[in-house]
């Protein structure tokens, strides 16, 4: 697959792709306003967007166009969804912009999910007059300080996986303090991400996982488990990157209060969660039993 910028040759193929896309993800509204909307969309709206296609074999099979840094349009053809078109097309912007904008349909579960997936987090949400329907936007930003001449980007945090399994497992192993058991397996993993999809997290830089977090909860309370940094990557802000990514997802989720486990001879554990302003609850007792 190739990204490449959009040629004035590509033109009908983006519309007839952002056509195909739009009436699919968005049945709640109805066909006739996306149809009027084609020749807007080719004489108006894209030669003023700056536009990235993906192409497979000489096709174009998905797009993205902003305008400046709000995505107008991200779209790929219906039969190539799930191939990762979607995901390198966001990931050309994130690396061309440093920060991102975008508007979602409430009712689009799937773009909601796609975005918090790459790091996207909610920051308000509006009545679009002209359809009647809620708009839920959402920004990313280049996680860290920005970068000056010379020096090398900060890793990204990004939602975690179960392709990232092996090299997750891996770094927990290797992290002092973490308590690893049977519940810890490729399965039972996949089944709590799945519980709780794009809550979790890793700090990623140049391919190489450099922290994780995993980040779920009941409906009523959060919980954070297995936060964990590489030993040569830390005190780099890493973690606590991580575990405030970790709260915004939950925020986002409603949930307003986030409880963690940590081994009280984990000494720098402990710490690390002090300085981070969690409080130890001294009034609560801990007891277990296997089901």
């Amino acid at each position: 697959m190739k990204i490449r910028k959009f040629e004035p040759k590509d033109r009908d193929s983006i519309v007839e792709i952002w056509y195909k896309a739009s009436i699919i993800a968005h049945d709640f509204i109805p066909k006739e306003i996306w149809e009027a909307e084609k020749t807007t969309i080719r004489d108006q709206y894209l030669p003023l967007a700056e536009t990235w296609v993906a192409e497979e074999e000489g096709k174009v099979i998905g797009f993205i166009s902003l305008l400046d840094q709000y995505i107008g349009g991200l779209f790929v053809e219906p039969s190539q969804q799930g191939k990762g078109a979607g995901t390198q097309l966001i990931q050309r912007a994130q690396e061309e912009k440093g920060h991102l904008t975008v508007g979602v349909y409430s009712k689009n579960s799937a773009a909601r999910g796609f975005y918090r997936k790459h790091g996207f987090r909610k920051t308000n949400e509006e009545l679009q007059t002209e359809t009647g329907e809620i708009v839920i936007n959402k920004a990313w930003k280049q996680a860290g300080d920005s970068v000056k001449s010379g020096e090398s980007k900060p890793a990204a945090i990004r939602a975690l996986v179960i392709e990232d399994y092996d090299a997750v497992i891996e770094l927990w192993q290797n992290t002092e303090g973490i308590g690893l058991s049977e519940t810890d397996s490729r399965e039972n993993i996949r089944r709590f991400l799945a519980r709780n999809p794009y809550l979790s997290s890793v700090a990623e830089k140049d391919g190489e996982i450099l922290g994780a977090v995993l980040c779920g909860h009941d409906s009523r309370r959060g919980y954070l488990h297995h936060l964990a940094v590489r030993s040569d990557r830390r005190l780099q802000g890493i973690g606590k990157r991580l575990v405030d990514i970790s709260l915004e997802n939950l925020k986002a989720e409603g949930i307003d209060k986030c409880h963690i486990f940590v081994f009280r001879e984990n000494e720098k554990g402990v710490a690390f969660w002090a300085q981070n302003e969690w409080k130890a609850r001294l009034d609560l007792t801990i007891m277990s039993k296997r089901t």
